[in-house]
């Protein structure tokens, strides 16, 4: 398969109190979640656009 790159996005929603989830979601359609630092999803976001899993 070609053109099969994974592009993966981070989300962060409000939860009240100053406090956010943040999400990912890739184009591939997994998704990662629950994270409460912004960076770990971008970190976890990036791992997963390399390992493509």
């Amino acid at each position: 398969m070609f053109g099969t790159s994974h592009r993966a996005y981070v989300s962060s929603q409000g939860r009240g109190y100053g406090r956010y989830s943040h999400t990912w979601t890739c184009s591939c359609g997994t998704r990662g979640g629950n994270y409460s630092s912004r960076s770990d999803a971008e970190a976890a976001a990036s791992k997963h656009e390399k390992n493509r899993r």
